[in-house]
Formats: C-alpha cells, sequence, structure tokens
C-alpha cells in the first residue's frame, strides 16, 4: 500500500494518532535573516555549479528519488519552472560523483525558500549558499532532534522557528535511503 506522509503540530498529533498514524521523524523548520552572514559555508572537496540544462535537471531528480523514494520529477520542474527559480548541484571534486543538489524559490514574503536540498552533510552549507547567494532563507529539515543537517545548519547561523513531527499512516518508515539528509520546502511536495 502507498505510504501517506503528513506533518503535525503537537497539539495535533494526537489527533493523527487516534487515526492510526504514527511519527516517522521530525520536521524542523529553520530560518535565517541573511544567508551572507551564514559561518562555514566553503567546503574544499565540493565543488558547486549552478544547474540549468535539462542533464543536470534529470541528476536532481535522480538524488531526489534516492532521498525519499518518490518520483518527484514533475514537482521538481513545476518548482523550477517558477520565475527566479534556482538549481545547484554539488559534486565531490576528486570524484566528480554528483553528492548534492539544491532548489530555491523566491517565498511570499520575498525571501527564498529552499527545497529540496539533499545530499551529503559536506555538501549542504555550499548548496545554500549557491541558491540562496543573500537575504532571508526558510527551510525544513526531514530528522531526528539531534539530525547531522540541523546541527550543520544552526551552528552556521540558522535559528529553529518550528518543530513538528512528520507521521505516516500506520507509521511506515519514510522510503529512499537515510545515509543522505534531507530538506524539504514540502515535506508532501510530489
Amino acid at each position: 500500500c502507498p505510504v501517506i506522509l503528513g506533518v503535525a503540530t503537537e497539539m495535533g498529533r494526537p489527533m493523527y494518532e487516534k487515526m492510526c498514524y504514527g511519527v516517522t521523524n521530525q520536521i524542523t523548520s529553520l530560518r535565517v535573516a541573511d544567508t551572507g552572514k551564514l559561518k562555514g559555508c566553503v567546503s574544499a572537496d565540493v565543488d558547486i555549479r549552478s544547474s540549468c540544462c535539462s542533464a543536470d535537471f534529470d541528476l536532481i531528480a535522480a538524488i531526489d528519488q534516492a532521498a525519499t523514494g518518490l518520483d518527484r520529477k514533475r514537482a521538481l520542474q513545476t518548482l523550477l519552472a517558477k520565475p527566479g527559480a534556482l538549481s545547484a548541484l554539488a559534486r565531490d571534486k576528486a570524484s566528480g560523483e554528483v553528492v548534492g543538489a539544491a532548489i530555491s524559490i523566491v517565498g511570499r514574503d520575498g525571501g527564498r525558500v529552499i527545497g529540496p536540498l539533499l545530499g551529503t552533510h559536506e555538501a549542504a552549507l555550499p548548496l545554500v549558499h549557491a541558491v540562496a547567494p543573500d537575504g532571508a532563507v526558510t527551510l525544513r529539515a526531514i530528522g531526528g532532534p539531534a539530525d547531522i543537517l540541523v546541527e550543520t545548519l544552526t551552528s552556521a547561523g540558522f535559528e529553529i522557528a518550528v518543530e513538528q513531527v512528520s507521521m505516516s499512516f500506520g507509521g511506515h518508515a519514510l522510503p529512499g535511503k537515510r545515509d543522505l539528509y534531507l530538506a524539504l520546502m514540502h515535506p508532501t511536495l510530489g
């Protein structure tokens, strides 16, 4: 059966649990007022390139599917079709292997909303810097309270805005590879 995902506040959590939903993970909403002031944005091991061609998009969609277990290619194409949307790929400098990807769009308040942001821990901050060169940024990280992505982003200067739980019907685990970090603009995208 399909995995049905949702996000709940602590107030709404008991209602979903009565309907047989179970907690699968934690969602942490993070925000930074000025990405230009982030600490630790450069990684000597990662090469970042802005993406524009269809081959790059296919790589972004492939790493997203590996991380989520979901085919969200159409949803990602919709995001990238928005005016002002940016995307970037991170490659390991030694091997050339793709180790991360990021997309950002302009939010309602004029700041950038990043999502998805995915890949290896070392690529997270360079990718944030590539798709949000300056100004305010918001994203949601999926992971436990001590998740390495949340820790990386808060140590760089992001502030935790809201903490919620990710739930699925029957408490089924999220599909995909769990050795990749994952941050999403909206956890049910696609």
